[in-house]
């Protein structure tokens, strides 16, 4: 046997071949033996290995020479505590000839590895096992079992074993193995275990002085730990059902949006039919202009409806289909340019912030574009290729919204605070409920720049905004 295993002793992994039947270690690699902390074979078969291995382990390793012998593969998680010291293995089991004929388990254990590689060969774990006698009566168990045992009475298998497999003798004749699951007790508390019954054949000596065998029909129990799995089933199966929740929610949410767009736009379509009936060009103009912030606020609906996050929206888009509709409505040949960067922000800041915009924009259309300027007025410097500007940022914690024309500009006397413009009254009405700040100026046309703060920072952080929200240029 040395001759044939010799080649063994150049392995890092420990290599022992054990004589199942006579709970004796027959041969170990330098690596075995150093597992153990023994200086040869000899040494380890004078050791009372008996007194730190149950009856239990040895059962186990019958069962698991006949399973191999069989063509069976069998790979099991063991934890050794040679001289205190605790080291987890992964063992093979191999069938080693011995020259009288006797067929042996040839042992190879490979150290524990990684995290990823340990949660993979998990199903293998078999630590905790029992012996029972074929009446249902405790033999023996290895420690982590004997654990369980302490809390939970396993004294008795008939106890432990699912109510319709109570006939286990009867089964265990012509099936390989029960399975089931169940809870027991343990340091930890209440658990979930997958249980494992087999058949096995034990050997016992006649004598102390004997080598003769008397073989006896017992069960091994194997039990699995499920407790960690079952958790993450159930965290899962929570986690999914909030995801179910919140797509829910996010759908009728969406949902309502659309619905609150359709009737906007329908009170919109209410309000230019009734101004289509107007006689009166006044009325017509403020029935139109009712019906334009209508839409302002239904193309932010729209807006929400269509993206895939709700809690912020696209100011920069917004405002760029609020122009397009204005210059079709009001102007269509007027050049517009609008500049945004990538500003988002809350449904509650959207709404009031849509309406400024609209009202600025609309007086630039009705005040500013090319139709207001006189014939003689020149283009502003620079060659600037457009009517109207719009342009929206972010600076700090600070959103801003400037709109500029290139038409006859603000008259010396005007003050937007004394204003009786219904326009600049809603703007400064949403300017304090913004708690933000609008200046107008002039710059080869009237220039418009609102700020306010954007949450989610405090909006108390833009200071002292003026008594109605508009400060002189």
């Amino acid at each position: 046997m040395d001759r044939k295993l010799a080649g063994l002793n150049y392995l890092d992994t420990p290599v022992w071949v054990f004589d199942a039947q006579r709970c004796q270690c027959l041969w170990a690699n330098v690596a075995g033996l150093r597992v153990w902390r023994a200086s040869s074979v000899g040494d380890l078969q004078q050791r009372d290995i008996a007194s730190t291995q149950s009856e239990a382990v040895y059962s186990l390793l019958n069962d698991y020479l006949e399973r191999v012998d069989g063509g069976e593969t069998v790979a099991t998680w063991v934890t050794l505590d040679p001289a205190g010291t605790t080291r987890r293995f992964l063992q093979s089991h191999h069938i080693f000839v011995l020259e009288d004929g006797r067929r042996v388990l040839l042992i190879e254990a490979q150290p524990e590895p990684p995290v990823e590689e340990m949660l993979a060969f998990a199903s293998n774990y078999s630590l905790t096992i029992g012996l029972y006698e074929m009446d249902g009566t405790f033999v023996s168990g290895n420690p982590a079992f004997l654990k369980i045992a302490a809390m939970h009475p396993t004294t008795d298998l008939n106890t432990l074993i699912r109510a319709d497999l109570l006939e286990w003798p009867t089964l265990l004749q012509t099936q390989s193995v029960l399975v089931w699951e169940t809870e027991l007790s343990t340091e930890r508390g209440r658990g979930w275990f997958r249980c494992e019954l087999r058949r096995v054949t034990t050997h016992s000596q006649h004598s102390q002085h004997s080598h003769a065998q008397a073989r006896r029909m017992r069960a091994i129990l194997s039990v699995f730990d499920l407790t960690e799995e079952r958790l993450a089933e159930a965290e899962r199966a929570h986690n999914q059902t909030i995801e179910r929740s919140l797509a829910e929610k996010e759908t009728l949410l969406k949902e309502i949006h659309h619905r609150v767009k359709n009737n906007l736009q329908i009170v919109s379509s209410l309000l230019t039919l009734q101004a289509n009936q107007q006689a009166d060009t006044l009325a017509r103009t403020v029935l139109l202009e009712s019906a334009h912030r209508v839409i302002s606020m239904a193309l932010i609906h729209e807006q929400m409806y269509g993206v895939t996050s709700l809690d912020r929206i696209d100011l920069g888009a917004y405002a760029s289909r609020l122009v397009d509709y204005l210059r079709a409505a009001l102007a269509p040949a007027t050049r517009v340019r609008v500049v945004a960067s990538d500003v988002r922000v809350t449904l509650d800041i959207a709404v009031p912030l849509g309406l400024i915009l609209n009202e600025l924009v609309t007086n630039a259309f009705k005040y500013g574009g090319p139709q207001s300027a006189p014939e003689s007025a020149p283009r502003a410097s620079g060659g600037d290729d457009w009517d109207i500007a719009v342009t929206i940022g972010e600076q700090a914690d600070m959103i801003f919204v400037e709109v500029s024309d290139h038409g006859p500009g603000l008259t010396e006397s005007f003050i937007p605070r004394q204003s009786s413009s219904l326009g600049l009254q809603i703007i400064a009405s949403l300017a304090r409920q913004l708690r933000g700040t609008l200046t107008a100026t002039n710059d080869q046309g009237a220039h418009f720049r609102f700020t306010c703060v954007n949450p989610p920072y405090s909006c108390q952080k833009s200071g002292t905004p003026s008594e109605n929200g508009i400060e002189p240029g």
